[in-house]
């Protein structure tokens, strides 16, 4: 995995608490956190997630067994396995970003993005949503199995059918921030993950900024974090949304606060790019909002899986069609949402003040009006 550019060593810690699984990215203790390196990427029991990805893109049952699982359960993050959280010295205050992931993702498919901000000084709390949109989950430290749900129905109902997941994918966002809580204020919070020794969790008590939350999510995942914001009761303060899944989200009322939106080139479609379009012209009130696209890019290529496709498949594929590098990309996507969070956190916390920002290369990026009407034309194509 590619390292962290932040100035802080990373720590992760797995929960399963109050209705909510997770993974948590945190910025570490440098004694505590080592080479800051080794912890797994996939979390769980061995071969649970391994196999979740393998049954969704229809790997036979024997090679996700063997090589599949061999090959991705060896995978490490360059981030230590829950060691102590960073003195209060050096970051008194933790702004906190709750991630919440699109169709077959889990708690660590964007694990690139999650540690980048934990190097940065946030605190990630990376969801693993139960409504059959995860590649595999589970309930119950793991005895409860659910499998990803495929839609089989009427194609005019599919819609529909994710609109009822979208009630509970909002729902796990509220208690998720409700847990947020609980660990700042210091109350017992029992792990059903911790029973093996390696998930127990730091002492969060007076250190989550809860008065800086964002909530930053990817396709699916980005059109639950709008749907958030849409309720009067959501404690977000700005948002980060991926490829925006739009069609089955259901309010149209006024979202008052910062967002920045970056689209993948080869993600949108006719339909759910005019209801964003419209979500943003006329919903989104805020004068702080940020749309961009990044061209010759595909819609997985923010998650973890871009990168392991590409060591593979760039070795058999013309070097035009490879798409843009998973290190350049990244970067690229660090650059943008570090220089939007800073300028969002300016005056309220000052973890991202002594933190410089390059601008993206105008060859790969468009922004604003230059963006929506570069996929409107490719849209009419």
């Amino acid at each position: 995995m590619k390292q962290y550019p932040g100035a802080h060593g990373v720590g992760v810690v797995s929960l399963e608490a109050a209705g909510v699984l997770a993974t948590l990215f945190y910025p570490a203790d440098s004694a505590a956190a080592g080479g800051g390196g080794g912890a797994k990427w996939l979390r769980g029991p061995p071969g649970f997630y391994a196999g979740g990805y393998a049954r969704y893109v229809h790997v036979p049952a024997w090679l996700a067994a063997t090589l599949v699982r061999w090959l991705l359960d060896a995978v490490r993050l360059p981030a230590a396995q829950a060691p102590q959280l960073a003195p209060r010295a050096a970051l008194p205050s933790l702004p906190v970003a709750v991630f919440t992931h699109g169709l077959a993702g889990n708690q660590t498919t964007y694990s690139t993005l999650c540690g980048s901000l934990a190097s940065r000084g946030f605190l990630v709390l990376s969801i693993e949503h139960r409504d059959g949109t995860a590649s595999v989950t589970a309930k119950n430290n793991y005895a409860d199995v659910l499998e990803y749900i495929r839609y089989k129905g009427a194609p005019e109902k599919g819609i529909e059918f994710r609109k009822e997941q979208l009630k509970q994918r909002v729902q796990e966002i509220q208690d998720a921030h409700a847990l947020l809580v609980k660990l700042n204020n210091g109350e017992s919070v029992k792990n059903l993950l911790s029973s093996d020794g390696e998930n127990v969790l730091p002492d969060f008590t007076n250190r989550i900024d809860l008065e800086n939350s964002i909530i930053i999510g990817h396709s699916f995942g980005a059109g639950t974090a709008i749907e958030v914001l849409q309720q009067s009761t959501h404690k977000f303060t700005a948002a980060v949304t991926l490829d925006p899944w739009v069609e089955p989200n259901t309010s149209t009322c006024s979202v008052p606060i910062p967002m920045l939106s970056i689209q993948a080139e080869k993600f949108h479609w006719r339909e759910n790019f005019d209801i964003l379009q419209r979500f943003w012209n006329h919903s989104l009130s805020h004068n702080q909002k940020f749309f961009s696209v990044v061209l010759d890019t595909g819609h997985q290529d923010i998650s973890d899986v871009r990168a392991f496709g590409y060591r593979f498949t760039r070795w058999f594929t013309p070097k035009a069609k490879q798409g843009v590098p998973p290190a350049l990309l990244f970067d690229s996507y660090d650059q943008m949402v570090g220089a939007f969070l800073k300028e969002v956190l300016k005056g309220r916390n000052p973890v991202l003040d002594s933190t410089e920002f390059a601008s993206v290369d105008g060859k790969l990026v468009l922004h604003g009006e230059e963006a929506f009407k570069h996929l409107d034309v490719i849209m009419k194509k």
